[in-house]
C-alpha cells in the first residue's frame, strides 16, 4: 500500500512537470525568441548548464537552432541566447527597449573592484544625469583618431617599461622569481588604463 502510494506521488509529480512544462511553453509571448524545450521537463536547461558549462550549453544548443536568438525556459525564469553576432549590434540599437548595460556593469564591477559610484557613471539608462554626457565623451574620444592612437602608444611605452623593469631585476642577480600571473594580471590592467587616468592611474596600486 504504501509502496503504491509513493510511485502514485511520483507519477503526479512527474505528471505536474510536464503539464506545467507545457504551460510555460504554450504561454510564450509571440515577440519573444522561440523557445527551446528540454528532455527533462523545466530544470533540464539548468541541468545542462551545471554540468558543461554555460558557454559549451549554449554553443551545443544553438548548433541545432536555425535562429540565431532563442530562449531557454527554467521554471518562470528565461534566458535569451543570442548566437549571431549580427544580431547584438541590432539590439544595441534598442537600448531602451533591451539593454546589455546591467550585464556589463556587472562584468565590470568583479573585473575591477571599482565602487558603485563609479559603476553608476557607466549606467546609461538609469544612472545619473552625468552619465549620458561621459557617454558622449567616452564615445568621441573612443573613436577613429589621434586620441587612440595616443593612448595605444601610452600602452605600448607602459608594457615595455614593465618588461624592461623585470629585466634589469633578472640581470641584478643570478635569477628573479616572479608570480607569472600576478605580473602579468598587473601588465595588462596598467597597460589598458594608463592612457585613460594618466599619471593618478589608481591600477598602479597593486592592492
Amino acid at each position: 500500500m504504501a509502496l503504491a502510494t509513493l510511485l502514485g506521488a511520483i507519477l503526479a509529480i512527474i505528471a505536474g512537470a510536464y503539464a506545467l512544462d507545457l504551460f510555460v511553453f504554450f504561454s510564450r509571448d509571440s515577440r519573444e525568441p522561440q523557445y527551446v524545450r528540454s528532455r527533462v521537463p523545466l530544470i533540464g536547461h539548468l541541468i545542462g548548464i551545471s554540468k558543461r558549462g554555460a558557454g559549451r550549453y549554449y554553443t551545443d544548443v544553438a548548433s541545432s537552432q536555425p535562429s540565431g536568438i532563442f530562449t531557454l525556459p527554467i521554471f518562470n525564469f528565461k534566458l535569451y541566447v543570442i548566437s549571431e553576432r549580427k544580431l547584438i549590434s541590432a539590439i544595441k540599437r534598442h537600448a531602451r527597449t533591451i539593454s546589455l548595460t546591467p550585464f556589463a556593469a556587472k562584468t565590470l564591477k568583479t573585473l575591477s573592484g571599482l565602487g558603485d559610484i563609479v559603476l553608476g557613471i557607466q549606467d546609461h539608462l538609469q544612472g545619473p544625469l552625468e552619465t549620458k554626457e561621459f557617454d558622449r565623451v567616452q564615445r568621441a574620444s573612443m573613436s577613429a583618431g589621434p586620441d587612440p592612437d595616443a593612448m595605444a602608444s601610452v600602452s605600448a611605452r607602459v608594457t615595455l617599461e614593465l618588461v624592461e623593469e623585470l629585466a634589469m631585476k633578472a640581470k641584478a642577480g643570478a635569477g628573479t622569481r616572479i608570480e607569472l600571473y600576478t605580473w602579468l594580471k598587473h601588465l595588462i590592467a596598467l597597460s589598458a588604463s594608463e592612457g585613460m587616468f594618466g599619471p593618478m592611474n589608481p591600477f598602479r596600486d597593486r592592492k
